[in-house]
């Protein structure tokens, strides 16, 4: 009979523990879903802003492409002028290459921020089915 009550008392603090344990998960999982979404936009945000920066430097190539041509075009032109706009072309397609390839080094992070976000995902659902 003591054997029997010991039995049913420890199921159910197993029963117990089970309950708290997959309520702990699962406001580990609220926590995290609220965290991933504030990365997501915030990630989202810096994109935008770099896409921003790279339209705004591909503008700036642009018009020192025309000032270029501007002054390659006037026949009594001066030499230091053009080297002037070289020179800032130049500066400004050095710039524009460091934007997309820091443009590019951001979009792989994020797409190991993503695969390992799923890996969390995967294991945190198969804690709950236990």
């Amino acid at each position: 009979m003591k054997k029997d009550r010991r039995l049913i008392v420890q199921m159910h603090f197993e029963r117990l523990l089970i309950a708290n344990y997959r309520k702990s998960t699962n406001d580990l999982t609220v926590q995290f879903d609220q965290l991933t979404d504030e990365k997501k936009k915030n990630n989202e945000k810096d994109l935008e802003e770099m896409d921003k920066m790279v339209n705004d430097l591909n503008a700036d190539v642009d018009m020192a492409h025309k000032q270029l041509d501007t002054a390659n075009d006037d026949k009594d032109g001066n030499e230091a002028i053009k080297q002037k706009y070289q020179d800032k072309l130049k500066s400004v397609r050095t710039e524009l290459y460091q934007v997309n390839k820091d443009h590019t080094k951001t979009q792989l992070i994020k797409g190991k921020y993503e695969k390992d976000i799923a890996e969390i995902i995967r294991f945190i659902c198969s804690a709950n089915t236990i």
